[in-house]
């Protein structure tokens, strides 16, 4: 019997996976930024977003409020080779995107970024459980 199942590039031992499926989310990306695609979060967005009057340039007060992070990388963000803060981007850097995750425990893994199919990984792990399941009984 499997001990294992591969997931995207992580190895999961079957025995320790207590929850699995798929949800539904909103993922927030930056555009032009110098990573491609730059994740943010929704506090991230709101605030970025929302609260852009004047370019963070000719305002004092946004040019000094802190710099935006990558959620991925914790690093900080730049857009054109300037150091992005937060309610310095126009509503026109963002890409609002729904996506379909798989989520295994904590661990998730959006349809849009993946190279494998969520669904077939989780017909996988309903074959496993089911399997386990009647062997149970």
């Amino acid at each position: 019997m499997k001990e294992f199942i591969r997931v995207g590039k992580d190895r999961i031992r079957l025995n320790t996976i207590k929850r699995y499926g798929i949800k539904y989310a909103v993922r927030y990306l930056l555009k032009n930024a110098d990573e491609i695609g730059v994740e943010t979060d929704r506090v991230t967005f709101d605030s970025a977003y929302t609260e852009c009057g004047a370019s963070w340039r000719e305002e004092e007060d946004i040019k000094t409020s802190e710099p935006i992070h990558d959620i991925n990388t914790g690093l900080p963000i730049k857009i054109n080779g300037e150091v992005a803060r937060y309610g310095c981007i126009p509503p026109n850097e963002f890409i609002v995107k729904k996506d379909r995750i798989l989520y295994v425990d904590d661990n998730e893994y959006f349809e849009s970024v993946v190279d494998f199919d969520i669904d077939e990984k989780v017909a996988e792990l309903d074959i496993y459980f089911l399997t386990l399941n009647r062997n149970f009984k």
